[in-house]
């Protein structure tokens, strides 16, 4: 039993992943580090406007269904975002919106990914009338592996 070892089911892309391979409009990107972020930091996008858009890489390792999944930053000057993944529209718009700097995981729904790159956008839609800006900050993004129940 000691010997026994729990599977990984997530393969993490962390922020400094993410910001070496961002492309922007009307937006800086860099790393932000420190806080409560994973490994190095996470993706830090200071947006000048509501038409301001990130995109990155991520790869697909294969094998099936996928819940892809992001650790997004909410705070007090973050912008109202649409995600999409190579060019499709997943969800509603999600506000970053928060008084506290928070990081919420956040799920893209299951999706299949083949082997290989593949885009995540996040589009600004405006902010919160609360907000003190449109940025966005992104973790991580975690493609859990998912499998089929047996019945």
């Amino acid at each position: 039993m000691a010997e026994r070892v729990i599977p990984n089911l997530d393969f993490i892309v962390e922020g400094k992943d993410l910001a070496a391979s961002a492309k922007s409009f009307h937006g800086a990107v860099s790393l932000q580090k420190g806080w409560d972020w994973t490994g190095e930091g996470q993706l830090f996008f200071d947006a000048k406007e509501a038409d301001a858009w990130v995109g990155s890489a991520v790869r697909g390792e294969g094998g099936g269904a996928q819940a892809p999944r992001r650790a997004l930053t909410h705070s007090y000057d973050f912008g109202i975002y649409r995600v999409s993944l190579d060019g499709k529209p997943i969800g509603d718009a999600i506000d970053f919106y928060s008084a506290e700097v928070a990081v919420h995981e956040l799920s893209l729904g299951d999706q299949t990914l083949p082997v290989g790159a593949h885009t995540i956008r996040f589009e600004c839609a405006g902010k919160n009338p609360a907000s003190r800006g449109y940025k966005l900050g992104i973790d991580s993004v975690r493609l859990r592996q998912r499998y089929p129940a047996k019945r």
